[in-house]
């Protein structure tokens, strides 16, 4: 019994502590197997007292009687009740799944950066009006920027503007000094970006078609009268992984 008393006192104590061991335990709201738990705990302390008080008040008249199936029936009871509550008392130790995720995407980031960066291809200013897209691997002075169609623009033109921004691969928005990995390393990629979605000081990872990542930052963004827009935008455009 006092090992019972123990592991219901530890249960105790950690319910008490879960709200502020966020490094031992996935969440300190109530979850499924934490009511699971608690209701063994009841269910348990409930049979194992039945148990015990079968025993105290018919356990010798069982014995003298030579009983001895009843007797073994209220020792069972009381049995199956002290091993619930002990099981629903014992803490279950459950690492946090997202600290376990951040630190090996951490890990990993750090042997990659290690490794090395690509080099960087080129970098510019690239200006876009509306209707007009440019090809990020282009080693032209112009980047050779060209007016593109609005339904499918030309396969090696990268990033468009009509007034939205869109590509044919990916875009991400990420923070202004983002490298080489933060682009390839990315998630929440998507084919545009809306007009009211983009603005002066935002900066964006851009996926080339022959695989390069470039970072774009817009500089400036202004749309006039007739509703006609402008970017310029800073670009750094590195080479391929393994290049």
């Amino acid at each position: 019994m006092t090992s019972v008393a123990f592991s219901i006192h530890s249960y105790l104590n950690e319910a008490a502590l879960i709200p502020h061991s966020f490094e031992l335990y996935r969440t300190a709201t109530a979850t499924p197997a934490d009511m699971l738990r608690t209701a063994l705990v009841v269910t348990g302390l409930a049979i194992m007292l039945t148990g015990i008080v079968m025993l105290y008040r018919w356990g010798r008249n069982d014995l003298r009687a030579g009983t001895s199936s009843r007797f073994a029936l209220r020792v069972a009871v009381t049995i199956t009740g002290t091993v619930l509550a002990v099981v629903g008392a014992t803490p279950t130790f459950v690492p946090s799944a997202s600290m376990s995720a951040a630190d090996a995407v951490a890990a990993s980031s750090t042997q990659r950066r290690a490794a090395g960066s690509p080099a960087e291809r080129r970098t510019g200013r690239i200006v876009l009006t509306d209707g007009h897209a440019v090809d990020l691997d282009s080693r032209e002075d112009d980047w050779d920027v060209a007016r593109a169609k609005y339904i499918h623009f030309g396969k090696t033109l990268d990033l468009r503007l009509y007034t939205l921004l869109d590509v044919h691969v990916g875009i991400v928005k990420v923070a202004p000094r983002a490298d080489y990995f933060d682009c390839a390393g990315s998630t929440g990629r998507r084919t545009e970006i809306a007009h009211d979605d983009f603005a002066r000081g935002d900066t964006f990872c851009v996926e080339s078609d022959e695989g390069r990542w470039a970072r774009v930052v817009i500089t400036s963004k202004d749309t006039d009268n007739t509703c006609s827009t402008r970017v310029k935008m800073d670009v750094l455009v590195w080479e391929k992984a393994g290049t």
